[in-house]
């Protein structure tokens, strides 16, 4: 699908009254793609939209189900309608001159067009239940140069993980979720979801949107700060630089009691009981396919 013209609509003069010091102008020109418009992506680009993000890439084939209905911005008038149909619609509801290109493609059809849509954006947003696809955002994006940040669930969303990969100064999403998988190992935690047989999909589990919503914030303020990260002076382009400084690029997240690390991590601090986060890093494999290595890196 083409780019929709936006709506010739000036917004009211006091629209970034409550933004004024914390969110530059520039974000105005910044382009979010968010590839998955489901609970985490709709609930992110609404977010984005409202503080500052003009200019959206959509990328869903699916169409709205009722079942979507409990932990997306989705209404039941939307039901049946294509997401990225929809969600244009939710985006263009909070501010009329919303930029949004639309396209209802799978990531595999997209084929070299992927890396062009890639091309122009300053951020792009994994929020798939595919692992095939978001190692395909990985590959295309470290290949390009395009700064990406994938979120992502545990089992019943009892807690969930936001990761940045920024092309040359951290891993790729493969050797940081591989680092994170030896972690559930040692401590013995069961976060990984399971998969459908047939489509290598993530299940879809039981959950409260709220749980969702609560990583997908996390997810919504590390990609304004990573809009802002040419400006580290700012309050939130210094949010991920001085992350990155400590080799700090992804953040885990528990919503529950006495879950996965958070007991080891968290156990001499007082007051604990739940919504507990521990920032952490990872390290390239040299020979990955991705961001190892030069002699062990794929063309795309």
């Amino acid at each position: 699908m083409s780019a929709e013209p936006a709506v010739s609509a000036a917004r009211d003069g006091a629209w970034r009254k409550r933004l004024e010091g914390l969110v530059p102008p520039a974000m105005e020109s910044r382009r979010v793609m968010i590839i998955g418009c489901g609970s985490v992506g709709s609930f992110m680009a609404g977010e984005l939209a409202r503080s500052g993000v003009r200019r959206f890439v959509l990328v869903d084939p699916d169409v709205v189900e009722w079942a979507n209905l409990t932990r997306t911005v989705y209404g039941h008038a939307d039901v049946g309608r294509l997401k990225v149909e929809a969600l244009r619609d939710h985006l263009r509801g909070i501010f009329p001159d919303i930029e949004v290109e639309m396209r209802s493609d799978r990531l595999q059809d997209l084929g070299m067009g992927f890396r062009d849509l890639l091309a122009d954006a300053d951020l792009v947003i994994g929020a798939v239940d595919d692992p095939q696809a978001s190692g395909r955002i990985s590959r295309y994006a470290y290949a390009t140069g395009t700064c990406a940040l994938f979120v992502g669930l545990y089992q019943g969303a009892r807690g969930g993980e936001v990761i940045m990969m920024l092309p040359g100064i951290t891993p790729c999403l493969a050797c940081t979720t591989g680092g994170r998988r030896q972690l559930e190992e040692r401590t013995g935690g069961e976060v990984t979801r399971a998969r459908d047989y047939g489509t290598s999909r993530l299940v879809a589990e039981v959950a409260l949107g709220s749980d969702i919503h609560l990583v997908s914030a996390a997810g919504v303020k590390i990609a304004l700060s990573l809009l802002c990260i040419d400006d580290p002076a700012g309050p939130l382009g210094r949010f991920v630089a001085q992350a990155l400084q400590q080799d700090r690029h992804f953040a885990i997240l528990g919503m529950t009691p006495d879950y996965f690390l958070f007991p080891r991590t968290h156990a001499d601090a007082l007051g604990q009981h739940a919504f507990q986060s521990v920032w952490m890093g990872a390290q390239s494999r040299p020979e990955c396919p991705v961001c190892g290595a030069a002699e062990h890196r794929e063309p795309l």
